[in-house]
């Protein structure tokens, strides 16, 4: 499986000084490959036109798109995650990170994506790629997770 990991960090580097990296996604890449899938990052360090953002979503071929937010870059990714919902609505969409640990409901509940992982999702992740992998399977339920609405089945991963 191709995951496709996106990680906003629009106009960090003027406000912040420099790029940042978060272990978390090296870390969830690092399981997946383990399991014998493919990861690749897209890094937005400023803001994407819809069509740019499809552009740099289709060259990567992903079977799941794996959204990371702060609370600061949400908006930015919840616009993304809804313009592949318009253009590719059955490509699976995941946010994790900071904003969706700490506020998933509200992340659930914008319909937005397909699952929500709250808190470490590395095995969560690693498990919900090998169903998606299997042909008819369903990603829920998982350990933790349950249904919360959206344009197909979401689930929170906690």
């Amino acid at each position: 499986m191709n995951v496709l990991f996106v990680y906003s960090d629009i106009s960090g580097a003027e406000h912040y000084g420099a790029r940042k990296y978060y272990s978390g996604i090296g870390s969830l890449s690092a399981v997946l490959k383990e399991a014998g899938h493919h990861t690749a990052l897209l890094y937005l360090q400023r803001a994407l036109s819809e069509k740019e953002f499809l552009a740099e979503v289709d060259a990567a071929e992903p079977d799941l798109v794996a959204f990371s937010a702060t609370t600061h870059q949400y908006p930015a990714v919840e616009r993304y995650a809804r313009a592949l919902q318009a253009a590719r609505p059955g490509l699976p969409r995941l946010v994790g990170g900071t904003h969706a640990t700490l506020a998933p409901e509200e992340v659930a509940a914008s319909g937005a994506f397909h699952a929500v992982c709250v808190g470490e999702g590395e095995y969560a992740l690693r498990e919900l790629c090998a169903r998606l992998e299997e042909a008819g399977q369903r990603p829920a339920p998982l350990g933790g997770l349950f249904g919360v609405g959206g344009d197909t089945e979401s689930v929170v991963v906690s």
